[in-house]
């Protein structure tokens, strides 16, 4: 119970982090997740990223994102200067 309320307070905070350096508008992204599951990405590099049977959209989910996926956009912003 303890380590569930961890992951959807981290969870929360990468959602909240994402959110103050989130895409501009030009650089609208895909938000996948397999079908019935709680945890969206955005990275096409994820090893978890979903390649059949998922639903997606445009729109940053308030919750549940892949903390690898919110890691991979943070080097990309560092590397790139955004």
């Amino acid at each position: 119970m303890i380590s569930n309320m961890v992951t959807k307070l981290l969870s929360g905070l990468m959602t909240l982090l994402l959110g103050l350096f989130g895409p501009d508008e030009e650089d609208l992204k895909i938000y996948r997740r397999k079908i019935g599951g709680s945890v969206w990405h955005s990275c096409t590099r994820c090893k978890y990223w979903p390649r059949e049977h998922f639903e997606e959209t445009e729109d940053c989910p308030p919750f549940g994102l892949c903390p690898t996926c919110v890691q991979y956009e943070m080097q990309d912003r560092r590397f790139s200067g955004r």
